[in-house]
């Protein structure tokens, strides 16, 4: 449970977007038939109109990431993602756009990756 609480520590796990936040999944670190599941943040926030645009949102998310202390490195379609140690448990952050939900969504995960 340790590894979960480290990352509802990062700011990014509360970060506020200029969008409707849809959803908070939490994911425990532990074992599922057998297989080991990491603990893990996912937050979506719908793109519906009126909101901002998908890339403004990227760039919104990133530009709060980076003053996380996130080292942000642009990925495949504009998102981004990085790695960094928070409180002792290393951490996989990935910032996209989903464009197939409808409307699209913009998706902020952290997970440990110890």
């Amino acid at each position: 449970m340790l590894s979960l609480a480290a990352l509802k520590s990062d700011p990014m796990a509360t970060v506020a977007i200029s969008a409707t936040q849809k959803k908070i999944l939490l994911t425990h670190q532990g074992k599922t038939f057998g297989m080991p599941v990491h603990a893990g943040v996912l937050r979506l926030f719908s793109l519906d109109s009126g909101t901002l645009s998908g890339s403004q949102a990227l760039d919104d998310a990133a530009a709060q990431a980076r003053s996380a202390g996130w080292a942000l490195r642009q990925v495949a379609g504009g998102s981004y993602a990085s790695d960094k140690t928070i409180r002792g448990t290393r951490a996989s952050l990935i910032i996209a756009v989903d464009t197939i939900a409808v409307p699209p969504q913009l998706v902020v995960s952290i997970v440990s990756i110890d």
